[in-house]
């Protein structure tokens, strides 16, 4: 990073607005979302060690040990494809960026592609960890569903929460592009090259967030789903048992068998409402709030870039950029 930035004192010298601030921030993009992708292999099987702990994933420890050895041989695999992928993309948007003018750009364009193909080797990683439940299903590792665990995400909280994280490590190259779409017709007008590119790149990263929480987690759901419809068997017979209850404490005279009666109520309503509020994914509301809060901003380039096909609009969205590029 140091390096980057004495080229770039070389090149402009002192004046800091003529520095590649896109290629610098870009920089400091990567190297926190490589910070924190290294650490997923470790959450990956601190994850499978909680699932197993609180018997979410009914595993002994030579099982537990062979799907993480499964699993990391599935990481490996899948590292290799997205660093191809990923640094393919790259090496197009720059293609794109700078059509014949390519060549004058080669170490820049040799130095991009090179970090794409590092950064999509952890995207792929991220993406074989998805297959979490996949996995699990096909070497037939019971999923025990736990309504009113106290998670509120019936003792699969753990899943939601890696997701989540993994979720948010992709989302930073995403951030990276939707500000620099935002602040290139204000601020930076000369790279204005970059910015239908960049929104190409922007789908490819929401895609990959899509790949990295939303669908690893279909499995997990359609299992709670499954295990709700089984467990509101039980739920209806408590209805039975509750309106019995109820019935014989209006009927009761004797104060000790009323409490005692009471106390079976209340514990069977309870049992009756942990089932009817089980979730039917591994996720507590609060991480699903999160996750749609933090994704709006990522979508409003493609919203107002809808908008902008407006001519009306358009032409106020220029005056606009003018106004604030004077």
């Amino acid at each position: 990073m140091l390096i980057f930035c004495y080229m770039e004192y070389r090149r402009a010298g002192l004046v800091l607005i003529r520095w590649d601030w896109m290629l610098i921030s870009g920089l400091i993009a990567f190297i926190i979302a490589l910070y924190f992708a290294r650490t997923i292999p470790s959450r990956m099987t601190q994850t499978l060690h909680r699932l197993a702990n609180r018997g979410a994933f009914v595993l002994d420890p030579q099982n537990l040990d062979f799907l993480k050895a499964r699993m990391n041989d599935r990481a490996r695999f899948f590292a290799s494809i997205g660093a191809l992928f990923v640094g393919l993309a790259i090496l197009v948007a720059f293609m794109f960026a700078y059509g014949d003018r390519i060549l004058q750009k080669l170490p820049l364009t040799i130095l991009e592609t090179s970090l794409g193909l590092v950064a999509g080797y952890y995207i792929g990683q991220m993406i074989a960890y998805g297959t979490m439940g996949q996995l699990a299903n096909s070497e037939n590792v019971p999923i025990i569903a736990q309504p009113g665990h106290i998670d509120r995400a019936a003792g699969l909280k753990p899943i939601g929460d890696f997701y989540f994280f993994q979720a948010m490590v992709v989302a930073i190259p995403g951030i990276f592009l939707a500000v620099w779409w935002f602040i290139i017709p204000i601020l930076t007008p000369w790279y204005s090259h970059w910015r239908n590119p960049y929104l190409g790149l922007l789908v490819i990263a929401l895609a990959f967030e899509i790949l990295s929480f939303i669908i690893p987690m279909w499995v997990f759901h359609l299992v709670l789903r499954d295990q709700k419809i089984e467990h509101q068997v039980k739920a209806d017979k408590l209805s039975n048992n509750i309106l019995l209850l109820e019935e014989k404490i209006l009927a009761a005279n004797d104060a000790q068998l009323i409490k005692e009666l009471q106390q079976q109520l209340d514990f069977q309503r309870a049992k009756y409402w942990e089932i009817e509020q089980m979730p039917t994914w591994p996720v507590d509301a609060m991480t699903r709030r999160r996750f749609t809060i933090n994704n709006i901003f990522l979508f409003l380039p493609f919203m107002l870039d809808m908008l902008s096909a407006s001519d009306a609009l358009r032409k106020f969205l220029d005056i606009l950029i003018k106004f604030f590029a004077e």
